[in-house]
């Protein structure tokens, strides 16, 4: 039996720290998924939050606005 999924906040820092967040998220996303997998919680889905979702938005809309 798979246990409880927790809820975790997770900082990244090293060689990613100057792209946007939303890009950090999804760069380990499958690292940390696979991370709790063998810690025993199951099938854990890693999602950015909604302030890395609105930033990640607001700088493509400017990227296809001065493209």
């Amino acid at each position: 039996m798979a246990r409880k999924q927790p809820t975790v906040h997770v900082e990244v820092v090293g060689s990613v720290r100057d792209r946007p967040m939303y890009e950090r998220v999804m760069h380990w996303k499958p690292h940390i998924e696979r991370i709790y997998e063998a810690l025993g919680y199951g099938k854990v889905e890693v999602q950015p939050t909604q302030s890395a979702i609105d930033e990640w938005e607001e700088l493509n809309k400017k990227e296809q606005i001065g493209a």
